[in-house]
């Protein structure tokens, strides 16, 4: 995907550049960055859907902890490298939902990653506490479930 590209239907695109500070003493980005990407992506996507996700924290008091997460790695990133992180949904479920990450540059696919993030709620509770996913929200990720892409 060129950096001018819309997404397709269904799909969210993150952009960035690697940072200095995003690589190791071999100058490859140093793997945990991935993963600080993908929430970045995650958050960004969750904007996309109804509010942002520090709307949805402070008015809602919902969050969306990371309950599993994992990647593969394709190409090595450097310093200054442009990339995109392009979010899809793979599945929908009650009160957690899984995102698909794929991390491209010029072209190039890098990574590919999984996330499985809960829907909790803070409000009124000490410990947060998984809740359905709610209305205002599920029929725009069932929409964007990569299976009705292909449909």
């Amino acid at each position: 995907m060129e950096q001018d590209d819309e997404p397709t239907p269904g799909q969210d695109i993150w952009r960035t550049t690697v940072a200095w500070g995003d690589t190791d003493a071999a100058g490859f980005v140093f793997y945990p960055n991935y993963f600080a990407w993908f929430d970045e992506a995650t958050h960004h996507f969750i904007g996309s859907l109804a509010q942002s996700s520090p709307q949805w924290f402070t008015v809602e008091r919902i969050g969306f902890p990371l309950l599993e997460a994992s990647i593969q790695f394709f190409a090595p990133l450097h310093f200054g490298d442009p990339i995109e992180v392009s979010t899809t949904v793979e599945h929908v479920g009650n009160k957690s939902m899984t995102l698909l990450h794929d991390i491209v540059c010029r072209g190039q696919r890098i990574a590919h990653g999984r996330e499985k993030r809960a829907w909790v709620t803070f409000k009124d509770v000490e410990t947060p506490v998984a809740i359905p996913i709610p209305e205002t929200v599920r029929p725009e990720l069932l929409r964007r479930l990569v299976s009705q892409q292909s449909s």
